[in-house]
């Protein structure tokens, strides 16, 4: 999913819109590039907000009266995990909360498997992991060519590691985490 941030109001283009849409603040927060049939028909919006400043304020209501979107309050409150600036006691922070939900899922397979059930199958598809990366801009809105951001950075570091972890554990290796990133690096070697 790729924003452009002008000022207040954000723009999105994502390869999901649908599931982008779940965690807005409000269905009225940003606008959908994927919304708009052209580019011209997303131009003219925006134009239109520029000389609206009223219309424009819709967008920022939520700043004000808070999030409405019911779906991503449930997220927020019922997760275990905070983001690393709002560390609390009573939660641990993202990544050790993803590594928390891997391992349940790997004790509920085993308990399946001791009590003779067939174990549950998850496998991330290309809706929930299939994002084309990050993408940056010109000051101009012309697409910026090789991914300049650290978030192209970090995209691509972690497509190379999933890799090495899915042979490493194909291969039913133990590793550390150096053996981890010397096999991400060959892999990224290799698929150059």
């Amino acid at each position: 999913m790729d924003s452009i941030e002008d000022g207040f109001h954000v723009q999105y283009k994502s390869d999901y819109p649908e599931s982008c849409m779940e965690f807005l603040p409000s269905n009225h927060s940003a606008i959908v590039v994927e919304d708009f049939k052209t580019v011209k028909e997303l131009a003219d919006y925006i134009k239109y907000l520029n000389d609206n400043d009223e219309e424009y304020a819709k967008y920022l209501d939520w700043k004000t009266k808070g999030v409405s979107n019911q779906y991503l309050k449930k997220e927020l409150s019922e997760r275990e995990w905070s983001v690393q600036n709002n560390w609390e006691e009573e939660t641990i922070n993202f990544i050790e909360g993803f590594q928390c939900y891997v391992c349940k899922k790997i004790h509920e397979k085993n308990e399946r498997v001791r009590n003779k059930k067939e174990p549950v199958k998850y496998q991330a598809t290309k809706d929930h992991y299939g994002c084309s990366g990050p993408v940056s801009y010109h000051d101009d809105g012309r697409r910026k060519e090789g991914g300049s951001s650290s978030w192209d950075y970090e995209f691509k570091k972690s497509k190379y590691l999933a890799l090495a972890v899915n042979r490493l554990i194909s291969l039913g290796q133990n590793f550390s985490k150096k053996d981890l990133f010397q096999l991400a690096k060959i892999i990224k070697d290799e698929l150059r």
